[in-house]
């Protein structure tokens, strides 16, 4: 394999990476939430790397999704954080 085969491989699986843990994250916010927060930032850098290097579609939709999901579990977050009571009084 020549090496700009193998480095256009290597961001088609960086963008279906990308692409995968968006979708996961997003999934995992109905079970667990604080579990998709490792997910969705993975995947939004490695969304971010491959749109850097050329792949688009599957890019895109991983940052998009991963994107989400972080946003949506960092609100989770606080108002998890909000609503419990202070154990320290």
């Amino acid at each position: 394999m020549e090496p700009d085969q193998k480095a256009s491989r290597d961001r088609e699986v960086h963008s279906f990476l990308s692409f995968s843990f968006g979708i996961l994250s997003i999934l995992l916010l109905t079970l667990f939430f604080p579990v998709s927060l490792p997910f969705s930032i993975a995947g939004l850098v490695l969304g971010l790397m491959s749109r850097k290097r050329g792949q688009r579609k599957f890019a895109i939709l991983g940052i998009t999704f991963s994107a989400i999901a972080l946003v949506a579990c960092l609100l989770l977050i606080a108002s998890f954080l909000a609503l419990t009571p202070r154990a320290i009084s």
